[in-house]
């Protein structure tokens, strides 16, 4: 019996490690996940044409801003701006379909609302702070409004950091200006039916008019962004994720996909709360945060901390760690939603720039190209760039597109292929190709494989 409750313990204790295995492997699949670039959601009133097509034009504007990676993709090029107006067609298909939407639960953005706020003239880049112009703490000036509503309260710290400001909101949640008593009535919402539109844009004719354009595209493989995020309030500050707060995390998810930008949850289970907590996300420490997302072997991690004032207002900081930078920008504002639209605009912006590259087949004709195979995934592309970018002499090599497991490179003005050629196979992880006779041919063109080495 003793030995029949061992092998029973064992097998248990290997069935749990499996599953948690299992779990991890699927939530790592996503560090590098395909998403739908040209379908797109759109809440509408009615299943009128008139609605209808006003509805597929927001929902073009929101295409566009993802396939390219540009948020300012309208005022950057006219061609796409003007395309907006004939959006029907470049439509492949649509559908309606009647959503349950839960305030409690759900508490989404909805298409139309994130459109209206990429598309403002307002440039999230001035709210971005690097390193160089902005220590942690420092936010000056910018507090003053929030100096005017606490300054009348014997508790508050004067000094205008974004810290205190959060701490101290934390600490007085939802307190009345005019009688300082704590709000605890509230309105239970109910569920209500949402009419959405799904609209299929064609692909090829999309892509037809960003070469049109000269506009960069984006493709459907991306990185996926591990994403911690930290709540305050009441003085506890707790880590949350899709299911112990779905309300924040579906805003901030919705605001991602609006951009094309796969999330990535952490598991939150024993092994890693024993590594990181609230108070290491909170203070943003980033060798815990660091240490604790190795595990999920991506390129980029967002963190994100919020907090609600007395006169529910919303004041939040987000960080990017990112190829060995790091960028911090602050929230101030009425609306948690905003707060969730930056973030998602700060990683999509810095992905776009490594990732979204635009074709212009005259001038590859005229420089030389590089072939590159067996680019695998994104992990395979930055060790590829990075060693290129360190070799002076190709250092005006630039990305011209991605097809496939190929990724193709621009250098302009190199007279010695000769040369060029040996400073490639430096790297003993690049070899010639010989199995596509096509490049034999063109003088103008180098073919490698990337070795796997994993």
């Amino acid at each position: 019996m003793l030995l029949y409750l061992q092998m029973l313990q064992s097998f248990t204790i290997n069935s749990l490690r499996a599953v948690v295995v299992y779990l991890l492997c699927a939530q790592l699949a996503l560090a590098s996940e395909a998403i739908d670039l040209f379908t797109t959601t759109i809440d509408v009133e009615s299943e009128s044409r008139q609605e209808r097509v006003t509805a597929s034009r927001t929902a073009l504007k929101m295409l566009l801003i993802r396939v390219t990676g540009d948020k300012s993709v309208l005022e950057n090029y006219p061609l796409l701006a003007a395309s907006v107006t004939n959006a029907d067609r470049y439509i492949a298909s649509f559908s309606y379909q009647i959503f349950k939407f839960d305030p409690l639960t759900d508490n989404s953005l909805s298409d139309n609302f994130l459109s209206d706020n990429s598309l403002s003239n307002s440039s999230l880049s001035d709210n971005s702070l690097s390193d160089n112009s902005l220590s942690d703490n420092s936010l000056s000036d910018n507090l003053a409004p929030f100096d005017l509503l606490l300054n009348d309260s014997p508790d508050y710290d004067s000094s205008n950091t974004l810290d205190n400001v959060l701490d101290y909101v934390a600490i007085n949640p939802y307190v009345s200006s005019d009688d300082n008593t704590t709000l605890t009535e509230a309105v239970i919402p109910e569920v209500q039916d949402v009419l959405r539109l799904n609209v299929v844009f064609q692909a090829d004719a999309i892509k037809a008019l960003l070469n049109q354009a000269g506009a960069p595209f984006w493709q459907a493989n991306r990185p996926g962004v591990l994403v911690w995020l930290v709540e305050q309030s009441g003085g506890q500050q707790r880590i949350i994720n899709a299911e112990l707060a779905p309300q924040f995390y579906n805003a901030l998810n919705q605001a991602a996909e609006a951009r094309g930008v796969p999330l990535i949850q952490p598991l939150l289970d024993l092994e890693e709360l024993n590594q990181i907590g609230a108070a290491d996300l909170w203070d943003l420490s980033i060798p815990v945060i660091d240490s604790a997302s190795q595990r999920y072997d991506n390129g980029a991690v967002l963190v994100g901390k919020f907090s609600q004032a007395y006169d529910k207002s919303w004041f939040g900081q987000w960080m990017l760690l990112y190829r060995g930078d790091r960028q911090i920008e602050h929230y101030r504002g009425t609306e948690l939603a905003d707060f969730f639209i930056r973030g998602s605009d700060l990683v999509a912006d810095r992905l776009a720039a490594d990732y979204a590259v635009a074709v212009n087949q005259t001038q590859r004709n005229n420089n030389l190209t590089i072939k590159f195979s067996g680019i695998k995934d994104h992990t395979d592309y930055l060790a590829l760039s990075e060693y290129l970018r360190q070799v002076p002499a190709l250092k005006a090599i630039q990305l011209s597109h991605i097809d496939g497991k190929h990724c193709y490179f621009s250098l302009e003005g190199s007279d010695d292929i000769d040369q060029v050629r040996a400073l490639i196979e430096l790297n003993d992880r690049l070899v010639p190709s010989r199995d596509d006779s096509r490049d034999s041919y063109l003088s103008n063109q180098l073919h490698y494989q990337w070795l796997d080495r994993s």
